[in-house]
């Protein structure tokens, strides 16, 4: 976990982030929101999470990129669309420390396993695993398996690993605008601990995604992009509003369900529209 970064009170914020130190800031906040995102090995920097929030899709970039490549090598050897697919989203999972996978297997656990929000709360920060947890992590990764495995017959290999890039893109996108709009339930944890991201930084990172998106699926009609970006919406505000309703807001496995959930939107949606 990377540290916060302190502000000095007594330097406006404009003035930190005016011509040099600006540009060493943005660096820091790049390498900040793909440490907090992966597991990838990274240089120490300092910076608010929040403020690094913009980051976030371009960690989800190269993790898409990388689950792609392993996608395309095992599609290479004349391995089968089930099992590349299983490599594809096994790696993405390497690469995050099952750190989205971790807060869908919490929520899971501790949404529909109890009867308060002090109480679900209380489970989610449970580190062993129940029957509501195991269940939903089969669930979801059969899913966006059998998804992707289907997207890989029907369209090819090219297709499928374009759209494991803007997946995880935009399933990384939408979290700061979750993050600014509903706050954390309670003052501690990871939620409370990063912050709320500005209207600039939750803007930046939803057009980031689709942008890209947009350029990796650019050979599908131009609609595609913002149809996968409502998916990812969708699975985004759904789940925030089930968190809302049962814990009194958005913690940080919130967020990972979340990623999770849009993870399965944006592939579904690909499969629904263009008949995969």
């Amino acid at each position: 976990m990377t540290g916060k970064r302190e502000i000095d009170a007594d330097k406006p914020e404009s003035a930190e982030r005016e011509g040099p130190r600006g540009l060493k800031a943005r660096l820091d906040e790049l390498i900040v929101g793909i440490a907090f995102m992966t597991r990838l090995p990274m240089p120490h920097r300092e910076a608010r999470i929040a403020d690094a929030a913009w980051a976030f899709p371009i960690a989800g970039l190269i993790v898409g990129g990388v689950s792609g490549l392993v996608l395309a090598l095992c599609l290479l050897l004349g391995l089968p669309p089930l099992f590349s697919a299983f490599a594809a989203i096994g790696i993405s999972a390497f690469m995050t420390g099952a750190l989205h996978e971790d807060g869908l297997s919490d929520c899971a656990d501790g949404l529909w396993s109890a009867a308060t929000p002090e109480r679900r709360l209380e489970i989610m920060r449970d580190s062993r695993i129940g029957a509501f947890g195991a269940l939903a992590l089969i669930i979801t990764v059969g899913m966006k398996v059998a998804l992707l495995s289907a997207i890989v017959v029907y369209w090819g290999p090219y297709p499928a690993v374009m759209l494991l890039i803007a997946t995880h893109t935009l399933a990384r996108a939408g979290l700061p605008a979750v993050m600014r709009w509903i706050p954390s339930p309670s003052d501690t944890g990871l939620a409370a601990m990063a912050g709320r991201p500005t209207l600039a930084t939750a803007a930046i990172a939803i057009l980031f995604g689709i942008g890209v998106t947009g350029i990796a699926l650019s050979f599908f009609p131009v609609w595609l992009p913002l149809a996968l970006a409502a998916g990812a919406a969708a699975a985004h505000l759904k789940f925030a509003l089930i968190a809302r309703a049962k814990l009194g807001g958005v913690n940080g496995d919130a967020l990972g369900a979340m990623e999770q959930m849009a993870e399965i939107g944006v592939l579904a949606v690909f499969a629904a529209v263009m008949g995969a």
